[in-house]
Order: C-alpha cells, then sequence, then structure tokens
C-alpha cells in the first residue's frame, strides 16, 4: 500500500495538461462529406443571406466555360461587421443561431446551424474572397476577408489557417448587403450544368421555379417581403427559364393540407375544371408533429394539352419529369432529398406497381359507391407541390448532418402519413370525378326487349287491321327476336364472367411463377440429399432406388422447364424491345416444359425449322404465346386410337416466313375453320390435364399475328395429318 502511494505521489508530480486541437483535415472531410453537391454547397451560402433578413439573392457565373472562373453570390441583408466576422463566421459549429433562432429585421426563422457548410465552397472553388457592408451604432463598415484554401492543408492546425481581413468606414449611402467571390472556379460549367443549378437553387426556395413569379412561403408573416433569388451567366444569354405559370392553372385540381398546432388535419380540394370546393376534416390527430401545411397541384396530361395547346406533350412529360413530386421545405428553405426525380419518400409509385387498390380507413366513408378509386393513385410526374414546416412549429422535425434529407423518427412518419393520406383522398376525389364524367358521356341505354314487347303490344291493338295472317307472322319473329335476344344476352354474361376470371389469373400467374420456381429449387435439394443417401445403401439394393433418383432428377427437369417458360412469358425482356427472333429456339423452349407429358403419353414432337429461320421484328413473348396456344391445342385434339404426333415447319422468303402446326388429332370440321376463331368459341375436348378450354386462345393468336399485319388460318393437312394451321409473317424492311 505504501508503495501505491509513492507512485502515485510520484507521478503526479510530473502531471501535464493536455489540449484538444483540430487539424485542417477534419474540416475538409467535414465540408466536403456533409455536403453533396456544388449546388448544396451554394445553397448553404445562400441560407445565410436569408438568415441576415435579404430579399434577393443573385448569384452571377463568369468565365466559366472553362477552369478558373468566377461565381459570386451577392445579397441585400443586413450585412457583418468585424465582430460578426470573428465571433460567427470564424468560429466553427457556434451556436449563435440556436441561441438567437430568429432574425433581427423580418423575424426569420434561422437556418444555418453547424456553420461548416462555408468550408464546403472549397469544393467550388481555389479561393473565397468575402465583402460585406453593415450598421451597427448609426456608423457603416465594410470589411474583405480573403481565405485562401491552398493553405488549409491536412497536418496543420485550423487555428494556423490565417485570414487577412481589410476593415474601413463607409459613407451612409453604401448599402448594406454580402458578396462572396469564389475565385478559380475547380471545373468548368457548361449551359446545361447551369441551367441543372438554376433548376435546383430556384427550387431551393420555390416548389414551381420554372414561373416568373415569386411563390412567397411564408404567407403569415405579411411583413416579411419575401425572399427571391436571380441566377445570371453572361456567357450563355439564352439560359432557359422553362414554360410559364400558367401551368398551374390548367391542373386538374389544387389540394391544401393544413395540421393545427394539436395536430388535428384539414384538407381543401379546388377542381380547376367545374370550380368545385371540397373539405374535409379528420378526428385523428398527429400528436408528435405540430402545425404543418401543404400545397399539391395534380394534373392529366391530356386534359392539360387541350387548355394549353401551344405546349406539346412531350413538354409536359419532360416537364413532370424534371418538376414533378412533392418537395419538403424546412423553414422555407427545399430539403433537396424530397422530389427529386426517382425520389418515392410517400410511396405512390410502389402502391402504383403493386395495383394497390385499398382505401384507407380513415377515408372510407369519402369512397362509398366507387369501384377500387384508389387503382387512379397519381404517380409522382403527375404531382407538383410542396410541404412546409419549420423547427419552430415542428420542433422534432430535424435534418440530417448532411442536409439533403430529414431524420426519420415518429414526427417524419407522422408528415409522411398527414401528406399521404391527402393524396389518397384526392385520388377518392377524381374517381369519382371520372365516373361522374364518364356517366355523362354515355348516352343512356335503350331496353330492346321494352322496344319489342311494346311492338307486340301494338300489333295485338291492331291485329283486326292487319289480319290474322299478318298478325300471326308479326308475332312468330317477335318471339324469335326475343328468343335471340335472352340467348345473347346468356353468352355475354357468361363471356364477361370468365373475363372476371382470367383478369384474376393474371394476378395468381405471378404468384404461380414464383412458387414453381421454390419447387424446382427444393427437387433439386431432395435429389442431391438422395443422392448422399444411397452410399449407405448395400449395392446389391440400390437399383430400386437410383431409379427413383432418375425421376426425381426428370421431375425437377420438367418444372424447371415450365418455370422457364412462365418467366419467358412473363420476364421484362421478352417485353422490352422486338427483335428477330429464331423460331427453331423458340420451339424448343415451348417443347421442353411438355416434354415429359407428351412421352408419357407417347405423342412425338417434330421441330422440322431451320437453325436459321427467323421472324421479322416482334416481342418474345407474344412469339411463345402463338406457340403454347397452338401447342395445347394440338395436345388436347391428340387420340389414343391414331398415331400421335406434333410438328412445326417453316417455308421462308424474302418478303414473308410462313409457319405451319401439324397435328394427327381428331381434327376441325371445314365449317369451324373461321368461327374457332371468335371469342369464347371452343371445340376442344375437356382434358383431365389441361382442363377444359376458355375459348380464347385462337382468338389472342389471331390478335397478336394480325398486329404484325400477318394472316393465320386453317388449311387442308398435307397427307399424314388430320390439322395445319398457316401463319405468314411478312418481313418488314426498316
Amino acid at each position: 500500500m505504501k508503495e501505491n502511494k509513492k507512485r502515485i505521489h510520484s507521478t503526479s508530480l510530473n502531471t501535464k495538461k493536455l489540449h484538444f486541437e483540430v487539424d485542417s483535415h477534419l474540416l475538409l472531410e467535414l465540408g466536403e462529406r456533409l455536403v453533396a453537391k456544388p449546388s448544396v454547397a451554394l445553397a448553404e451560402l445562400v441560407k445565410n443571406s436569408f438568415d441576415a433578413d435579404a430579399t434577393l439573392v443573385t448569384i452571377r457565373f463568369l468565365d466559366v466555360r472553362s477552369k478558373g472562373g468566377t461565381i459570386q453570390v451577392e445579397d441585400n441583408g443586413e450585412g457583418m461587421n468585424f465582430l460578426d466576422l470573428q465571433e460567427k463566421w470564424m468560429r466553427i459549429g457556434t451556436d449563435d443561431k440556436e441561441r438567437n433562432p430568429i432574425s433581427s429585421k423580418y423575424k426569420r426563422t434561422c437556418t444555418g446551424r453547424k456553420g461548416i457548410g462555408r468550408f464546403a465552397c472549397r469544393l467550388v472553388s481555389e479561393q473565397l474572397i468575402l465583402e460585406s457592408v453593415s450598421k451597427k451604432n448609426d456608423k457603416k463598415e465594410k470589411i474583405r476577408a480573403y481565405f485562401l484554401w491552398g493553405t488549409l492543408r491536412p497536418g496543420r492546425k485550423v487555428e494556423d489557417f490565417e485570414v487577412e481581413v481589410n476593415q474601413e468606414a463607409v459613407s451612409e449611402s453604401t448599402p448594406t448587403g454580402t458578396r462572396l467571390v469564389l475565385e478559380g472556379t475547380r471545373k468548368s460549367w457548361t449551359i446545361k450544368d447551369i441551367e441543372r443549378f438554376q433548376k435546383e437553387i430556384l427550387g431551393l426556395v420555390n416548389p414551381f421555379p420554372w414561373g416568373s413569379k415569386e411563390i412567397k412561403l411564408r404567407d403569415s408573416l405579411t411583413h416579411d417581403p419575401g425572399f427571391e433569388i436571380q441566377v445570371k451567366a453572361p456567357e450563355y444569354p439564352k439560359l432557359e427559364r422553362p414554360l410559364s405559370d400558367d401551368i398551374l392553372s390548367a391542373s386538374w385540381g389544387r389540394l391544401e393540407g393544413k395540421l393545427s398546432e394539436e395536430g388535428v388535419p384539414t384538407f381543401n380540394l379546388t377542381i380547376t375544371p367545374t370550380g368545385e370546393k371540397y373539405e374535409f376534416r379528420l378526428s385523428k390527430k398527429y400528436t408528435e408533429l405540430g402545425a404543418a401545411s401543404f400545397i399539391i397541384y395534380m394534373f392529366i396530361y391530356g386534359k392539360l394539352e387541350e387548355k394549353i395547346p401551344e405546349i406539346t406533350l412531350g413538354d409536359l412529360r419532360r416537364l413532370g419529369r424534371e418538376y414533378g413530386g412533392v418537395k419538403v421545405f424546412l423553414d422555407g428553405f427545399r430539403v433537396f432529398r424530397y422530389g427529386e426525380p426517382g425520389d418515392d419518400w410517400l410511396k405512390l409509385e410502389f402502391d402504383r406497381s403493386r395495383s394497390y387498390g385499398s382505401t384507407p380507413p380513415e377515408i372510407l366513408g369519402e369512397a362509398e359507391g366507387l369501384k377500387r378509386p384508389m387503382l387512379s393513385l397519381p404517380g409522382n410526374n403527375q404531382l407538383f407541390g410542396a410541404v412546409f414546416v419549420s423547427r419552430t412549429q415542428n420542433p422534432k422535425i430535424s435534418p440530417t448532418v448532411t442536409r439533403d434529407r430529414l431524420l426519420e423518427n415518429t414526427a417524419f412518419e407522422q408528415l409522411t402519413q398527414f401528406v399521404r393520406l391527402g393524396i389518397d383522398w384526392i385520388t377518392i376525389k377524381y374517381a369519382a370525378y371520372k365516373a361522374k364524367e364518364k356517366k355523362k358521356a354515355l348516352r343512356p341505354k335503350k331496353d330492346v326487349l321494352s322496344t319489342i314487347n311494346t311492338l307486340e303490344k301494338l300489333i295485338g291493338e291492331h291485329s283486326v287491321e292487319l289480319g290474322s295472317d299478318t298478325t300471326t307472322t308479326l308475332q312468330s319473329y317477335i318471339n324469335m327476336a326475343k328468343e335471340e335476344i335472352i340467348t345473347q344476352r346468356e353468352e355475354t354474361i357468361s363471356q364477361i364472367s370468365m373475363l372476371r376470371v382470367l383478369a384474376s389469373t393474371g394476378t395468381m400467374i405471378h404468384v404461380f411463377d414464383h412458387e414453381i420456381s421454390l419447387a424446382a429449387r427444393r427437387l433439386g435439394e431432395m435429389a442431391s440429399d438422395f443422392q448422399k443417401f444411397l452410399s449407405v445403401i448395400p449395392l446389391d439394393n440400390q437399383n430400386p432406388y437410383r431409379i427413383l433418383l432418375a425421376n426425381l432428377r426428370a421431375w425437377e427437369m420438367n418444372v424447371k422447364n415450365q418455370a422457364k417458360m412462365i418467366g419467358l412469358m412473363l420476364g421484362k425482356d421478352a417485353r422490352a424491345q422486338r427483335r428477330t427472333l429464331s423460331i427453331h429456339n423458340a420451339v424448343e423452349k415451348i417443347f421442353a416444359p411438355f416434354k415429359r407429358f407428351m412421352d408419357e403419353n407417347h405423342i412425338e414432337s417434330i421441330n422440322e425449322v431451320p437453325v436459321l429461320s427467323r421472324t421479322p421484328l416482334m416481342y418474345e413473348a407474344e412469339l411463345q404465346a402463338i406457340f403454347v396456344n397452338l401447342l395445347t391445342n394440338a395436345i388436347k385434339a391428340q387420340s389414343s386410337e391414331r398415331e400421335m404426333k406434333i410438328c412445326v415447319k417453316v417455308e421462308d422468303t424474302e418478303d414473308a416466313v410462313s409457319i405451319f402446326f401439324l397435328d394427327s388429332g381428331v381434327g376441325l370440321p371445314r365449317e369451324q375453320w373461321e368461327e374457332v376463331f371468335e371469342p369464347f368459341m371452343s371445340y376442344s375436348v375437356p382434358n383431365l390435364d389441361f382442363g377444359v378450354g376458355t375459348g380464347l386462345g385462337l382468338t389472342i393468336v389471331r390478335d397478336i399475328i394480325e398486329s404484325y399485319r400477318g394472316k393465320v388460318r386453317f388449311i387442308d393437312p398435307p397427307k399424314g395429318w388430320s390439322t395445319c394451321i398457316k401463319i405468314d409473317l411478312p418481313k418488314v424492311k426498316r
């Protein structure tokens, strides 16, 4: 114990104090990594102008066609004096804006926080010159500071980074404000670069930056004259300002959402074509959020084109791609991530892609009488809008350190729910509007049976004048017409029922595709396990198990072939682009999934298509749809009482390719050759493996082939065959 005390005492005699020091490398890392791109770096400077109560910021690009140019950011704000520069600008991570969150003149909520953004200017230029004029104690002062970023190098302490500052008194007439000169730009700026920057920087304070009129985001602060950004580039005098403010007036509807301080939402909708106004209030509360609001314009491009004929549909599509989406503004400034092309923070594209049709329970009453209204959910490119939140009203809403998104906490989740609920409500209103317009467009249908009954009554009333023979003849024709109408109605009801079933089957096919692929994988795993078990079975007893293993492998291959066929017809590549396709390979692909069935039932498949024969330009999924319908019909037509075989041949000429599909089945009477191409007309015999035909197979085949200006028909089969279908596809020269 005494030894320990001596050691402590001895150590205390050599005690020294250390202090944390900041290497310049840290600031460079923070400045460059926390700011994603040059536009965000300049945006941080613009935010400083806003905090300084400026009403106008002008950004000038000078001699920037090549590296070494200049960018100026100039405002008419309150400016800085030497003390401000020393205590605020030069002090990293100061809490000044936390202690003074409201600006002095217009009482704006200050946007800057950590003071790191200025170091991101190093991304843009070699050096920065700061000039500022301010008024303090009835005197005006001008300062000029020089920041040479080249001297801020890793390995040097931050406090060793010297900034030369000039200070002078100026006359009373000198306007206040700050000018930042970024000299020696590190990259060249093309007109496309500046147009892209203009879009981003104007969108910093304006959700609809294409127009000339400024949108004031702080309408409650009536004494604030607003904040405007201008971009000028003398080298590019034709800098584009795309489209006009008329676009907004041509939207289908304007949706406004407001959240009270208690978190109670109210939605208001104005339908542009009719001027109708709707309001919807909810008792539900978003307790973590506080007061917030949004404004969203919804567009239906076809209608918009009619109202603004001088704008092409291409212009409208481009507008939707570039400016569409719902942006988020925090304290009047854009949080860049939200509403960017490709961003789906409200899950609109996600729900549209899966045809999400469920109506949120909060607005279920609004959807009464409508059939699946949520299928009208708009995409991001149909919405132009902005959500407004602030740190004072929404203290739990906060940006991340990268400044390009918000912390995804409970408050942000409730903000998302609030905005999305408003969009869901306008979707229901649009679905109701569409239903009403459709009802107007439809002429009242007359009941034919009612008309015939009226005619029958008139004949009875005038039977004496008409005579008994004429009356009897007319009555017989009326009865025949009645029977035909009733028959046709029953057939129509049956066809509609079948179409409904088929529409539902489409979704199930995707599920089946996933399950069959999983089954193939499991069969493979089982076969592999079975192979391992063989090694522990005595050799004399292995033969029956090897037969079982062979059957298992055969089933695995068959299931894989089935999955390939489904994947081929549903896959994106098969529908993405028209190509010239190998007919021989297409026939092989369609025979493969049915090979096991045909082998077990002794049906011979014959592919006599030359290897070099190709189709004209067409989608692979459509070629496979043709072959699968013809093959399943041919299989169902086979009879064990005769030789069973199916064959595909091709005749190729310079102008066309002819495909012949032959089978040795029961055949089809000549009088039915044309009839079977009609929808729901089927004479195929029910099959235990393939079921009862829908009567749509040959209709689909005909529709696909005619879409390529081709022909399909039954022809007299060659000797030895009972059925032959000929397909002619013209070779379109491009």
